[in-house]
């Protein structure tokens, strides 16, 4: 389930942000009566290709890659800082050459961690907790219910972080966490758009939160633990005030951020 889950990131992260604007551009638009844009179909062809020579190597051995072990909350905020050494020991053994990296006895998930913006590492990071969360179930607090209805509705917030959440919040961790480490200068327009994002996301969270201790219900699940590396940074930072503006949202970031849990992966990161 955790390698089906690995390869169902890949097509949502990689074929289908190709493949997408290329079904619009070379089928949609002519029934439309509009006019192709090459450039686009060039530029996204070429990433199809390189999507496919992944598939292709997979299909031809379907043999396993080589990562590297952690825990579920320790993955997400080290990968989340970018480990220069981890990334450069992992780089020649990846199929998308980056990270993060998994490994549990004979089972080994890869990832494709992309440094700008750190958009696109988190999708692996997913499956990853998701598959550790399921293995590892009598150990510590649940993270993924039991029960098919609980746990549908925690698919259905997970997937509003994944989809909502993760894409404003990453680049302004970006530009207001990870820039200023790297003495880079940050774009004051991107981070008031990815803002105005925000915003909307967090209105949609609260009345959610008014009314559920936690998003996907009212036990502490992946959906609110996937949200907790760029709080880490956004918490730090002048967008704080978007979140405290927002008294039940405000509320439940306190809590989360508060687990034993997290501070301990604080303290060792």
């Amino acid at each position: 389930m955790a390698i089906i889950g690995v390869w169902l990131e890949v097509e949502a992260q990689k074929f289908n942000v190709a493949a997408q604007p290329l079904s619009y551009e070379l089928y949609l638009k002519p029934i439309m009566g509009r006019t192709t844009d090459d450039a686009v179909v060039e530029e996204r062809q070429a990433e199809l290709a390189a999507v496919l020579d992944i598939y292709e190597a997979r299909l031809g051995k379907s043999r396993k890659v080589y990562d590297i072990s952690t825990y579920a909350l320790v993955i997400v905020v080290h990968l989340y800082t970018y480990d220069i050494c981890t990334y450069a020991f992992l780089v020649h053994m990846r199929p998308f050459g980056q990270i993060p990296a998994f490994q549990d006895g004979d089972l080994n998930l890869f990832g494709w961690f992309e440094p700008v913006y750190i958009t696109s590492f988190y999708a692996e990071s997913r499956a990853i907790t998701r598959y550790i969360a399921h293995s590892y179930a009598g150990k510590g607090a649940p993270l993924v219910s039991s029960d098919a209805k609980k746990a549908a509705v925690e698919g259905v917030w997970a997937e509003v972080e994944a989809q909502r959440y993760e894409p404003p919040a990453a680049k302004l961790t970006w530009e207001l966490g990870i820039k200023p480490i790297l003495g880079m200068a940050t774009d004051d327009d991107v981070v008031k758009a990815q803002e105005t994002e925000l915003e909307k996301v967090l209105d949609v969270y609260e009345p959610r939160l008014a009314h559920s201790k936690y998003l996907g219900g009212d036990a502490f699940s992946l959906a609110d633990l996937h949200h907790l590396p760029t709080l880490k940074y956004l918490m730090a930072s002048p967008v704080k005030a978007v979140f405290e503006a927002r008294p039940h949202v405000a509320a439940w970031v306190a809590e989360i951020m508060a687990r034993p849990s997290w501070q301990k992966v604080l303290a060792e990161c």
